[in-house]
């Protein structure tokens, strides 16, 4: 299953981790607004609390990286397609423009 995700693209695996984050969130939303509220859980509501907002916040934190990760790869892609590599041989080959006043 870990090869499937490492042979896709950089852009596929940041949106796959942004949906492994939303479910996440989900997660801990369902933990701390729905099991914490029980009356006498095995470990005590506190405990649940603690893990649903851990969760959240894990998952907000989680979303926001990858947006940078997304961003920064978008960057250096578009870096890449807007400089031309030119070579020393190619210059002597580019007619100069006659730029004296006739």
């Amino acid at each position: 299953m870990l090869d499937y995700f490492m042979k896709k693209t950089q852009k596929q695996r940041g949106y796959i981790g942004i949906g492994v984050c939303i479910v996440v969130f989900i997660l801990g939303y369902y933990i701390l607004n729905y099991i914490s509220v029980k009356e006498k859980l095995p470990l005590g509501n506190t405990i649940y609390i603690l893990i649903g907002a851990t969760l959240i916040a894990a998952s907000i934190i989680g979303v926001c990286l990858i947006i940078a990760y997304l961003r920064k790869i978008e960057r250096k892609l578009q870096r890449r397609r807007s400089s031309k590599i030119v070579f020393l041989k190619d210059i002597n080959k580019i007619p100069k423009k006659n730029n004296s006043l006739q």
